[in-house]
Order: structure tokens, then C-alpha cells, then sequence
């Protein structure tokens, strides 16, 4: 099952465009997470009557839960409150939008998610703006620890997708039985995959790029100058 997860605000095109986007299938559950009051607002009420229809086209009304959340309450508390419901689901895998909605629900509803007990692959999407495009990033792999070893493995067999334990073992100077510790805990995490020799998925992309080294003169590009 696919848990798809999303922040509802005022204007749902964000949202819809999300969902048109996968196609959820008879087995998927949906999330709408929104402030208390959210339903008493017409233009609101409006907006989940669109997204709850073309939902509805695909799966049935037990299959869409609504977390309502109260913004001025304690955030530690309203935390605890999506990171509690999130904890009581099973999902094989986690779809998220923050494109829409209450930034402070956003921002409580990210940091739920920073903080799940179970390692679960967690693809956070935000369309933007002018709905030209959107980005996508594994959301889970924030809470991976850079490991200097972790990192080499990765780029051994980012640029080796056939390379065996045995090799990267000789390459690193270790044995192998630590070498396979090491994989299978990157296995759990979703960074490497073996199908059937060892490979690295998008979500160990993602750590490669997160923890490379970076010029400064990059960085200076992309500095401009108060006028």
C-alpha cells in the first residue's frame, strides 16, 4: 500500500495536479491534512469537494482519512499528533505534497515526517508556482548520517554497477563480512538495491549529491550583489 499524504489549503491545483500525476490504485490510502476550522470556509469546503471527487474516482471514502490540526496550539504537540497517526500505518512506501496549505501545517506536517520511526521510502513532491514542473526528493535519506564508508561504497558502485562485495572489500581495505553488514544496512535505507548485482537507487543519488564535496566557486555563482 501507498500512503499518499497532502497539505490542503484555498486552492486545490496543486493538489490535483499531484494526484493526476500518480493514479492512485485500489489499494492506496490518502491523507488530507488541514487546519480544525478548514471545512467552515466555503472556498476551502470547495476545494476539498474537487480533490475528494477525483479521489473518489479511484478509491472509496474509508479509504481517505482528514487530520485536522489546531495552528495555535503547541507545535512539539501538533507533531506528535501526525507523527503518531503516521507511526499506526503500514505503508510499503510514502507520497507526499507540501505544495498547498497553512505554512505553519506544511512545516508541522514536514517535520512529522523527518521524524517516522519506521524506514520507509518517503518521496516529498513541490510543483511549482507557475505549474510549469515539479521537484521530487527521498525524504527519508535527510535522516541517513554521512558515513565516509557509507559514501564510498555508494560511489564504487555508482561507477561500477557490476562490482561484487569481494571487489569493494579490496578497494577499501576491508573484509568482506564488513562489507556485507554495511550493504544490508544500506539495503534497509533504500540506497542500494541488488537486481540482481548491486545497484544504487535514486534515493543513494540523492545521498551522493547531499554529501559531495563542493567548490566555493560554485557557491559564488550564485551569490548576487545587494544594488
Amino acid at each position: 500500500m501507498t500512503l499518499f499524504i497532502f497539505t490542503l489549503g484555498f486552492d486545490e491545483k496543486f493538489i490535483i495536479r499531484f494526484l493526476l500525476r500518480h493514479h492512485l490504485s485500489k489499494s492506496d490510502e490518502v491523507v488530507i491534512i488541514c487546519p480544525d476550522d478548514y471545512l467552515t470556509n466555503e472556498k476551502a469546503k470547495n476545494a476539498y469537494n474537487s480533490v475528494k471527487k477525483i479521489l473518489q474516482s479511484w478509491i472509496t471514502k474509508e479509504q481517505i482519512a482528514i487530520l485536522t490540526l489546531n495552528p495555535d496550539d503547541d507545535s512539539a504537540k501538533n507533531i506528535r499528533i501526525v507523527q503518531s497517526y503516521f507511526n499506526r500505518k503500514n505503508p510499503n512506501k510514502i507520497i507526499v505534497s507540501l505544495s498547498g496549505g497553512m505554512r505553519i501545517i506544511i512545516t508541522l506536517t514536514l517535520l512529522a515526517l523527518l521524524q517516522l520511526q519506521k524506514i520507509v521510502p518517503i518521496q516529498l513532491e513541490i510543483d511549482f508556482e507557475n505549474l510549469s514542473s515539479y521537484t521530487a526528493m527521498p525524504l527519508e535519506i535527510i535522516n541517513v548520517p554521512y558515513s565516509s564508508r557509507v559514501y564510498e561504497i555508494l560511489l564504487l558502485i555508482h561507477r561500477n554497477p557490476s562490482i561484487s562485495i569481494r571487489k569493494i572489500a579490496e578497494r577499501l581495505g576491508l573484509s568482506p563480512a564488513t562489507i556485507s553488514r554495511e550493504v544490508k544496512d544500506m539495503k534497509k535505507r533504500h540506497l542500494i538495491k541488488q537486481v540482481p548485482d548491486l545497484k544504487i537507487t535514486p534515493a543513494g543519488k540523492f545521498y551522493l549529491t547531499l554529501h559531495s564535496p563542493v567548490n566555493w566557486s560554485e557557491i559564488e555563482d550564485k551569490i548576487m550583489d545587494v544594488e
